[in-house]
């Protein structure tokens, strides 16, 4: 540990420097692109589903679609 305060915290390995809040920052940047890919996979799973199902593609399902995935 090379300098801590209320602040920051600076650890050291003998060739980089990583301040804390670098850290925090980037762990939050990892967290959200994460989020940002998991709503994406499942926005593609729905719209897949949707696609399979839209059998006359018509961009809606009607009663003749959605029963079998009722049933």
């Amino acid at each position: 540990m090379l300098q801590t305060d209320s602040t920051q915290l600076v650890c050291c390995d003998n060739t980089t420097v990583l301040k804390f809040y670098d850290f925090v920052d980037r762990q939050e940047t990892r967290r959200k692109e994460d989020h940002e890919k998991g709503i994406k996979q499942f926005a593609d799973l729905v719209s897949a589903a949707f696609r399979e199902c839209d059998k006359d593609n018509s961009g809606y399902l009607d009663i003749v679609e959605v029963t079998p995935m009722c049933l």
